[in-house]
């Protein structure tokens, strides 16, 4: 079996995929002649034309305007934590059906910290919960925003975690729908329905 680093896997998927289809481009800071800041794509700008490997900042309206132009972008971000700044593909292209690849680095790559590692920890009174499950048997979040990759989830998984002998039943989760929340206000309103909902009755 072939041994390849994490980077030459990648490398070699985006070859295979650059080749595959014609529509697919590569973007990013540096991923040109420089091969990325981890070297994930050397190589690629001599064996693709500039056309489709192509050096640009890290925007984010670089990176959503490019999906709009019929192409399917791989973009290279270098770092998650930059997806927090990320507003256009957070709360639009997210949302919609648009083929998009972002790639960037989660870990502790060169020790960079805090400042490019996502490593803040999340303070949660595991004990209090824990002794309300004791007492009552059940548990229910409620999460004004879409349920699915929420917090929720993780608090869910926290309390399964650590009382789940004392659940008396499955811990129920009220949440929007997950869909893109619309301005106008009858459809806005719609996916609040939830609100009077039991939990019985939400997934």
């Amino acid at each position: 079996m072939r041994i390849l680093t994490y980077s030459e896997a990648f490398n070699q998927a985006l070859c295979e995929e650059m080749a595959r289809d014609l529509c697919v481009v590569l973007i990013g800071k540096d991923v040109g002649a420089m091969g990325g800041v981890f070297g994930v794509t050397a190589g690629l700008v001599g064996k693709f034309d500039g056309a489709r490997v192509m050096d640009t900042s890290i925007r984010e309206a670089d990176i959503s305007g490019a999906t709009v132009m019929g192409i399917r972008p791989m973009a290279e971000i270098m770092f998650g934590d930059f997806l927090a700044t990320g507003d256009q593909l957070i709360n639009h292209v997210a949302k919609t059906h648009v083929p998009l690849t972002i790639r960037g680095t989660i870990g502790a790559p060169g020790a960079a910290a805090a400042q490019h590692l996502p490593r803040t920890p999340a303070r949660l009174d595991v004990n209090t919960r824990a002794d309300s499950v004791k007492k009552t048997g059940r548990t229910v979040i409620v999460r004004e925003a879409h349920g699915r990759s929420g917090p929720s989830a993780d608090i869910a998984a926290v309390i399964a975690g650590h009382a789940l002998d004392d659940l008396d039943t499955q811990i129920q989760r009220l949440a929007d729908q997950n869909v893109p929340l619309p301005n106008a206000p009858a459809l806005r309103n719609s996916i609040y329905q939830w609100l009077e909902m039991s939990p019985t009755q939400c997934a």
